[in-house]
């Protein structure tokens, strides 16, 4: 058993019937579905930006539009992850009101 304080936490990542969680360079795998964690985790501090991916909206430094309609969320460290469409303009929101 592992324990992690949830502000050291960069992004949770879908990955088949597990999550890993991305806290800097180390991952943690837990068994159980994305929309779990998206539940237990405070709304104010997360967001999900696509089918398989959830980031702490503190560790964003910045959003790169892409050829097309794909958009990216750079992350401390440079991490990179694409976010849906749909869910592009509520994360903007988020982000210009402070979360």
């Amino acid at each position: 058993t592992r324990f992690l304080d949830i502000g050291t936490l960069d992004w949770i990542e879908a990955d088949a019937y597990c999550v890993k969680l991305h806290v800097g360079a180390q991952e943690h795998v837990l068994r159980g579905p994305l929309g779990r964690f998206e539940t237990e985790l405070p709304s104010a501090q997360f967001f999900r930006i696509s089918r398989s991916a959830i980031v702490n909206l503190d560790r964003i430094q910045g959003i790169r539009d892409l050829p097309g309609e794909d958009t990216v969320v750079v992350l401390d460290g440079g991490t990179e992850l694409s976010v849906s469409p749909t869910r592009r303009r509520t994360l903007v929101d988020r982000l210009e009101r402070g979360r």
